[in-house]
Parts: C-alpha cells; sequence; structure tokens
C-alpha cells in the first residue's frame, strides 16, 4: 500500500510547474543526406546546463537566464552554436568535418558511439559498425563488437543467438524501437529476422534497464532503431552472395505522401542452396531454404502530434539432416534424419505522441504493438509446433520542472498480454499470460557533473501474482574525461523451454520436467535476478581531431530463481527444473579505442566470466562458454574512399557438458580446445555505389566432430547439440550497396 501511494504522488503531474521550454531535432549532413543524431550534445553557452538527445535526435531544453546561444555538438561533426532568442522549436544540421580543398572525412563519425553525460552507459552501434560485417541479419551484426558473443545453437538448423554477461540473449532485453517484438517464444532467435540493412542504429546497455519498457531486462538492454520513412532513401539495394551458396537481396523505398505523411517499404529475401558435408559425417553443415521478410511504415508529422503505423511480415523455411534427405519426407527410423525449420510472423504497430511546448512541458506518448508468432521444428521423429499471440500497449508521459535541466519526472502504464500454444511430441503445453502494470521514473541531473535515475514499476501477473521492479542508475563526472555510472536492479521473465533450447529436439536426449513441466505455481517458476554493476570511462584527446577512450566494467547478476537446463545429469537426459542453489555471472571487461592516425581507428578489448550454476550434480561453470575471450578491431579508410576492416577474436576453453556414461567412441573431451577467429572485408565506396569484398573465419578453424554418433541419428548416442566452435570453414563473400537518396 505504501509503494502504491508513493507511486501515485510520483505520477502526478499537478505537482510540477512548467518552465520555459526549447525543444528542437539535431540530425547530420552526410554525403547530402540529414539523418538524426543519437545522443548528441546539447548545452547553454558559457553554462554548465545541457542535455543529450535521444535516439532520433530529439532534445528539450530549459532556457536559462543570461543566455540564448545553444552549442550543439557531435563526435565527427562540426559544432554550432544557435541563436534562439524568440524561438520555440529548433532544427539544428550539423555539418560533417572536412578538409578544405578536398571532400574527405577527417573527425571520422565512429562506428560505435558512447554518450559521455548519459546515466546510463549505452553504446551506438551506427550504420557504420554494422557494415562491417555485412551483416545480413542483427544475429550476425555483432561479429564486430567485444560486449556480445555470437554462437550457433546446434550443428542443424543453422540458427545464431547472442550472449550478454556470459548468459543466453534471451535474459536480454531486445526492443525494437522500445517495443517488445523479440519476445517470447522468438526471444531467442527474433535478432535472425531483423535484416541489417533495415537498421538505423542498435543502443546496446549492460546491466539493469529503464523500467520504462518493462520488466523484462535481466543482463542489459538492446533496443533496435529502424530506417524511418522521412530519412530513408529514395531507393537502396544491397545484394549479397557466399561461397556457401547464400544469397540476399535487400530494397528500400520511400515516398513523401503529403506535407505530414510519408511512407517507406523495406524488403528481404534470401535463398540458401547448401549441399555441402565438408567433415565428412553425412549431414549437411548448414541448412538450405528461403525467406521473405517485408516492413512498411508510415509516418504522420504535425505541429503538435507526430505518429507511427507499421506492418510487418515474415515467412522463411529451413531443411537440414542427414544427405538425402528430402522436404517432406515421410519420416521414421529407416528414412534418412531430416530437419524443418519453419517460421511465420505477421504483425501491426502504431505509435502516437504529443509534444512539448512552452506552454505545456509535458509530452505524453501511446504504443501499441500486436502479432502472431508460428513456428513448427521437426528434428528427426521429434516434433515441435509453436503459436504465440503478443499484445502490448503503454501510455506514458515525460515532464521536466523545478530549476532548468534538474528534474525530470516519466511514468505510466501498459499491459502485456500472450498466449502460447506449444506442442512437442504430440503433448499440449499452452498458457496464457497478462501482466497489466504501472510505472514512474524520476532523474535528477546537477548539471554535467552527477546523474540519478531511479525508477520502479508495479505488474500484476496473473499465473505468478503482484511483483515489484525497482531499478537505480547513477553518474558521477570526476572531470569532463572521467566518468562513474553504477546501476542497479531487478529483472523477471517467463522461460520458454522448447524455443529456447533447440537441442532438446535434435538429440535423443529424454526430456524430463519438474513437476507438470510448464510455467505456473505446479511448475516452473518465473526466473527472477538481481543486475549489480558499474563501469569507468576515461576520454581524452590526442590531437586537435582525434581521441582515445578506455573503459572498464563490472557486473553481477545473481538469480533468485533461474530455469535450469541440465545436460551433466546424464548423457541420456535433458533435465529442466527451478533453481536449488547459487546461480550467477560475474563479468568483467575492458577496452580500449584509439585513432592513432588519421582514418584508423582501433579497439582492443578483454572480457572475463565467472558463471555458475547449481545443478543436481552441484555448483558448476556454465557448459559451451568461454571464461576469456580478447577482442581488436582495426578499421581504415583511405582518402580515395576504400575502406578495410579486421577484427581478430581469441576465443578461450570452453567446458563441455559431461558425457562419460556414452561409450567411449561417442564422448567429447572435457574441454574444447582455445581457438583464433579472423574477420575482413575491403569495401569501395562510389558516389552512389558501394562494393564488398571479405572473407570470415580466415584461420580455417571448425569443429570437426560437430554430432556425436552421426552415424545412427535413431539411436540412443545421437546429440547434434554440443557446437562449440565454427561448423563451416573459411568463407568469402562479396555484395554491393546502391543508394539513391
Amino acid at each position: 500500500m505504501r509503494f502504491l501511494i508513493i507511486l501515485i504522488f510520483l505520477l502526478s503531474p499537478a505537482l510540477v510547474s512548467a518552465q520555459d521550454l526549447l525543444r528542437g531535432t539535431v540530425k547530420g549532413l552526410e554525403d547530402g543526406k540529414e539523418t538524426p543524431l543519437s545522443y548528441a550534445t546539447v548545452q547553454w553557452l558559457n553554462t554548465t546546463v545541457g542535455v543529450v538527445a535521444d535516439g532520433e535526435g530529439k532534445f528539450s531544453i530549459e532556457r536559462v537566464p543570461g543566455t540564448t546561444l545553444l552549442v550543439v555538438s557531435f563526435i565527427g561533426f562540426s559544432s554550432d552554436t544557435i541563436e534562439t532568442k524568440g524561438k520555440q522549436d529548433i532544427r539544428v544540421v550539423l555539418n560533417e568535418v572536412l578538409e578544405l580543398d578536398e571532400t574527405v572525412v577527417m573527425g571520422d563519425k565512429k562506428a560505435t558511439t558512447i554518450s559521455s553525460i548519459s546515466s546510463m552507459k549505452v553504446e551506438v552501434l551506427g550504420k557504420g559498425e554494422l557494415k562491417k560485417a555485412a551483416c545480413c541479419n542483427l544475429s550476425e551484426s555483432f561479429e564486430t563488437n567485444p560486449t556480445v558473443e555470437v554462437s550457433f545453437s546446434d550443428a542443424l538448423t543453422g540458427m545464431r543467438q547472442i550472449q550478454m554477461l556470459g548468459l543466453s540473449g534471451i535474459y536480454a532485453q531486445t526492443l525494437v524501437e522500445n517495443m517488445p517484438m523479440v519476445h517470447g517464444l522468438n526471444a531467442s532467435t527474433g535478432l535472425s529476422y531483423i535484416p541489417g540493412p533495415f537498421v538505423e542504429n542498435i543502443y546496446l546497455s549492460k546491466g539493469a534497464g529503464s523500467v520504462m519498457y518493462g520488466f523484462e531486462s535481466m543482463t542489459g538492454q538492446i533496443n533496435i532503431d529502424l530506417i524511418k520513412p522521412e530519412t530513408a532513401p529514395k531507393f537502396y539495394l544491397n545484394g549479397y552472395v557466399n561461397m556457401f551458396g547464400r544469397t540476399e537481396l535487400n530494397a528500400i523505398t520511400r515516398a513523401k505522401v503529403s506535407k505530414k505523411w510519408s511512407t517507406s517499404l523495406m524488403a528481404h529475401v534470401n535463398s540458401t542452396q547448401n549441399k555441402m558435408d565438408p567433415n565428412k559425417d553425412g549431414f549437411y553443415n548448414l541448412p538450405s531454404g528461403q525467406g521473405l521478410n517485408l516492413i512498411n511504415r508510415w509516418k504522420y508529422q504535425g505541429k503538435k502530434w507526430e505518429g507511427m503505423v507499421g506492418f510487418k511480415y515474415l515467412d522463411e523455411q529451413r531443411t537440414s539432416g542427414q544427405i538425402g534427405y528430402k522436404r517432406g519426407m515421410e519420416r521414421d527410423s529407416t528414412t534418412p534424419y531430416g530437419v524443418e525449420y519453419n517460421t511465420r510472423q505477421g504483425g501491426v504497430w502504431a505509435k502516437l505522441g504529443r509534444m512539448e511546448s512552452d506552454k505545456k512541458p509535458t509530452s505524453i506518448g501511446f504504443v501499441f504493438h500486436a502479432n502472431r508468432y508460428e513456428n513448427t521444428f521437426i528434428a528427426g521423429l521429434n516434433t515441435y509446433n509453436g503459436i504465440h499471440d503478443n499484445l502490448f500497449g503503454s501510455m506514458v508521459f515525460n515532464r521536466k520542472f523545478g530549476k532548468p535541466g534538474r528534474h525530470t519526472l516519466s511514468g505510466g502504464a501498459g499491459i502485456l498480454a500472450d498466449r502460447f500454444d506449444e506442442n512437442y511430441n504430440g503433448k499440449n503445453f499452452a498458457r496464457t499470460e497478462l501482466v497489466p502494470g504501472i510505472f514512474a521514473e524520476y532523474t535528477y541531473a546537477l548539471a554535467q557533473k552527477f546523474s540519478a535515475v531511479f525508477g520502479a514499476r508495479l505488474d500484476y501477473h496473473n499465473l505468478f501474482g503482484a511483483f515489484v521492479t525497482p531499478r537505480m542508475h547513477l553518474r558521477y563526472a570526476i572531470n569532463e574525461r572521467h566518468v562513474l555510472r553504477a546501476s542497479a536492479g531487478r529483472g523477471q521473465r517467463t522461460a520458454n523451454i522448447f524455443a529456447e533450447n533447440s537441442g532438446i529436439l535434435v538429440s535423443s536426449r529424454k526430456l524430463i520436467l519438474e513437476g507438470s513441466g510448464y510455467p505456473g505455481k505446479d511448475g516452473l517458476l518465473p526466473e527472477v535476478s538481481w543486475n549489480y554493476g558499474g563501469n569507468y570511462t576515461y576520454t581524452f584527446p590526442i590531437s586537435s581531431r582525434r581521441s582515445a577512450q578506455f573503459s572498464m566494467d563490472y557486473y553481477y547478476v545473481h538469480f533468485v530463481n533461474q530455469t535450469v537446463v541440465d545436460l551433466d545429469n546424464s548423457a541420456r537426459e535433458v533435465r529442466i527444473y527451478n533453481l536449488n542453489g547459487k546461480s550467477y555471472s560475474q563479468t568483467f571487461q575492458a577496452q580500449f579505442t584509439i585513432e592513432p592516425i588519421a582514418h584508423l581507428e582501433a579497439r582492443i578489448a578483454y572480457r572475463y566470466l565467472d558463471v555458475k550454476t547449481t545443478y543436481t550434480s552441484g555448483l558448476r561453470e556454465k557448459s559451451l562458454l568461454s571464461p576469456h575471450r580478447g577482442f581488436i578491431n582495426l578499421a581504415y579508410e583511405t582518402e580515395k574512399k576504400w575502406a578495410f576492416d579486421l577484427t581478430t577474436q581469441f576465443i578461450g576453453r570452453k567446458r563441455l557438458p559431461d558425457l562419460i556414461e556414452n561409450p567411449e567412441g561417442f564422448r567429447m573431451e572435457s574441454r574444447s580446445p582455445a581457438y583464433v577467429n579472423v574477420n575482413a572485408q575491403i569495401s569501395k565506396k562510389f558516389k552512389k555505389w558501394d562494393i564488398y569484398l571479405g572473407g570470415e573465419n580466415l584461420l580455417n578453424v571448425k569443429q570437426n566432430t560437430l554430432i556425436v554418433d552421426a552415424e545412427n541419428p535413431y539411436g540412443s548416442y545421437f546429440d547434434a547439440s554440443m557446437v562449440w566452435g565454427p561448423t563451416m570453414g573459411a568463407m568469402a563473400y562479396i555484395g554491393f550497396r546502391y543508394e539513391l537518396k
């Protein structure tokens, strides 16, 4: 009751008073095209009062006595000082830093940036970072980022999954423009269905996230910003093909329908015709298949209100298994072992917001998202069908009050509804989750020296009852170069055991579930964790045009309850049960970024993990996870518009699940070998064209034994889930980009 009274008190906008407010948008001019500058710095001249623009380059700042001059800056762009006298709304366009005698970028806009005055440490991965890996989808886009790891989920489906803070990507809340589109049954694979060319920016934050966007963030938040209708190119075409038979085509177009309405259409098609078995085990090392992905968006921009409506559709099929298996073939123990992975998804979303003004320093927004996700997974004699219907709606407000730039109150209410209908080998698992909630977040900012964000949610889950989610973020600037941050918070989610553990189907292990075997009071409990952490960032100039940055992070995730997937109790079983003991993750990461010479950026990082869980056999290190990882990325761009990128990763040894029960020929070593993975890319930019050529896994490292007892897929020892390294050897690719602005 006390919490409700406090929350209602915080949510009351009548307690705050209006201030003289200036709002605006910051954009950058690159190659004749304007794009929003996410997290640009906005500050009153000769004062310490400033704000950071949001992910769309929008900002609002309260006026201060004595000056009407506003300084706007962003890395890689010329700063500008704007006269704001008599203005309520401004639009700022910054130019790239250029040499006077030729059009060569000297103050390069970094592919990855970190805001120095944001309360949370947020890495912004821009288009430049996404292009480094020629990423076909976002599950592959983190190969050049040391914070997130990418691995194959198994040896047969070709699906990639991410990890953050040593834990599966399901524990990182993934949002698309602050909406939970990667959620539920597609939480582990959803990034595979977002094409890289569709994306403007990715915002990556470790630790406790904001309560404004939900309660599911346990290791961090990944927010994906799609290309918007008003900033999309008139026409964009991207083609890609690699030596393994994978081809992709992406197209984007936009139109200005009226003064207030604009629209864009983004399309992606892919096809893989793979008949390769390089390790000669009788199974295809990559699946074949095809897919279609469409997104249509409509943007409304009025004087006081703005809105967005979007539609999406996805259809993809993958086929793999033993050589000789054909899609749709009758399945029994006498036919080749086959794998079919089919996904279909359709959704609609809408946003409506009223912007701040001098007279009304309160913004308000409404968000709605509806989605259906269908997945069919056939692996030998195992069959899984899953349908997930999702509805999400929220109302949020934001209001500034008190001394200029000092206090901000945000809050609102929302509802998350999910209906799951799953069938595993003829047994039905169905449930409905309904979670209404209210939330509030208060921000205190003392110029650019100190800021604190305190947030809390109160949600009611129809299966598990009411729960409170408190979170906190602190930032202290020792001076303009040294910044300390700390965060703490609670997270909660419901596990989806089949969708999140594809290894269950691609093995002969017997599935044993606790209780009813499904989320509910008589079965699996919700996963609950607390996340504590902090980071230190030191930014310093090395010349008038170049800078360097050093950062250190430490995060500790402690599980109150976790859905444990136990592969060690028996080589013949996979047991899934509620945690009974300790489970934690400790992560330390150090990173150094420098521009030693003009046009060259170097990123060096080291990450250490200590991740342990209590299994039936006791507290053990998490399997298939490397405690040590080293990372080096070199990116160089010449004055002739050639770009070179080289990424080298050291991956340490991983503990492998215990297979001691198997006969000697069907076991693996207790640990995998360490290895080095090298990727490289060369690209040449013309007026409207880009051509790129690259290679992955250039040292030709590969896991030779991908499948245990591959010769007998219907036998007792078959297991295709023991993947610790690359499934294919060295790979080359080529592609192009065409853009008509």
